[in-house]
């Protein structure tokens, strides 16, 4: 097997389309070993760390003029460099690999397999860059790698970074890209952060918000949009990147006046759709919550169903009595029991919800925050959990954006399962 072709002289390492803003020409002057991003969305984040993975690896190859070595009995080719790109899941590695090969020029790329297992890039020179999600730290094992860029790195475990890809930079003394938008006073911002705050041990922060990526057309009007419709926790931190502790109530913006539907609960024919989000349980309450979803995108809460230890018999022949009552179109179900969902799928229609806690959670806010959201008065227990559900409070490090545990939550996850699905765009939805 031939050694593989030197990077072409005199070849601009990005391609023409990437032209960094003064935030990002600013994190790519900066030669600490570990960098971090913190930036709102859309903010340029990702793609100035795809950018900055390739610049960086040519400047490994030029100082440490390593050669790849090619193996004559398996034929296997060895890296002469080696990185890595983690994603919070292998399914969030899609726009990290997208930028880097939006940013990389066509003439340092051998090979591009985004779809092989993991995804992977080999550039000229012997470079070689994987893409890995984090579902699975213990999964994450390398003999040692050059350098690795962590994308959206507050989503992740902790042991993802301080247990798993930590050590593999020691050997080769390598370096570290964090690229995220924060979600509270974490691991991320006790272990990570801090230290570039006060510039310790050779750390460095860089900090820009949506609206400070002039790149992007319309930005100006698309952040007041949003500053119009999310409430302002979500806005400051998605939008200005602030680490602002979700403190106490999660549905503080809930007001009965606003949301409570009083009355007599409506038909199933005024609304568009029907649908049902489900929470499984038998120790634990189970729950069904029963949305009506109207023409201009708007969702009522017509109904509860919540009872403990009810045997899978009796709950099969709820989900066939509300299917046939309220003309439920799909049930959007709690993913961790595919046994159940087979037993509901016999008398109704069930689908996995996706079990995204927080952008459920959002979701959810967002409806209340806009008054697209409703719930009728008769669903007592769905009414107490939303305002007594709180933010987890850590002991060390402060609030945390997560709920905390202990609670009593089956209804609103029943509840985040239905309106998360719906409210997603319909591309996304079939995934």
């Amino acid at each position: 097997m031939a050694a593989p072709a030197s990077p072409p002289a005199r070849v601009s390492i990005w391609t023409d389309s990437y032209r960094p803003t003064s935030h990002q020409r600013r994190f790519h002057g900066s030669a600490a070993r570990y960098r971090a991003i913190v930036a709102g969305r859309r903010a340029g984040k990702t793609l100035a760390s795809a950018a900055d993975l390739v610049a960086r690896a040519y400047l490994d190859y030029a100082r440490k003029q390593h050669r790849a070595v090619v193996t004559d009995r398996s034929r296997t080719r060895r890296p002469a460099l080696h990185y890595w790109i983690v994603a919070p899941t292998y399914k969030l590695l899609a726009e990290p690999l997208r930028c880097l090969h939006d940013v990389t020029s066509p003439a340092l790329i051998d090979e591009w397999r985004a779809d092989s297992n993991p995804p992977h890039v080999w550039l000229r020179g012997g470079i070689l860059i994987e893409g890995w999600g984090a579902e699975h730290p213990e999964r994450l094992v390398s003999v040692g790698l050059d350098g690795v860029w962590l994308d959206e790195a507050a989503a992740m475990k902790q042991d993802v970074w301080l247990g798993r890809l930590r050590p593999t930079l020691t050997e080769r003394r390598g370096w570290a890209i964090f690229s995220t938008t924060p979600q509270g006073e974490n691991w991320f911002h006790e272990h990570v952060w801090k230290a570039c705050e006060t510039a310790h041990d050779d750390h460095a922060g860089f900090h820009w918000t949506t609206a400070d990526n002039t790149a992007v057309p319309g930005i100006v009007e698309e952040v007041a949009r949003a500053r119009r419709d999310l409430p302002q926790k979500y806005f400051r931190r998605e939008y200005e990147a602030s680490f602002e502790a979700f403190i106490g109530q999660i549905f503080d913006m809930f007001e009965p006046t606003r949301h409570v539907l009083v009355g007599p609960r409506p038909s199933p024919g005024r609304y568009r759709s029907v649908v049902a989000g489900v929470d499984w349980g038998y120790v634990d309450p189970g729950a069904v919550v029963i949305v009506g979803i109207t023409g201009d995108g708007r969702f009522d809460v017509l109904a509860e169903e919540y009872a403990p230890r009810r045997p899978t018999p009796a709950w099969v022949e709820v989900y066939r009595r509300i299917k046939a009552e309220w003309r439920v179109r799909v049930y959007y179900c709690d993913p961790s029991r595919p046994d159940m969902l087979t037993e509901l799928r016999r008398a109704a229609s069930g689908v996995d919800a996706d079990n995204d806690v927080l952008g459920g959670l959002q979701a959810v806010a967002t409806l209340f925050h806009t008054g697209r959201l409703r719930i009728h008065e008769s669903c007592t227990h769905l009414l107490r959990t939303l305002r007594s559900y709180r933010w987890r409070e850590h002991p060390q490090h402060g609030t945390v954006e997560e709920p905390a545990p202990g609670q009593e939550d089956h209804l609103i996850d029943a509840l985040r399962y239905a309106l998360y699905a719906e409210t997603r765009p319909a591309t996304l939805r079939a995934l």
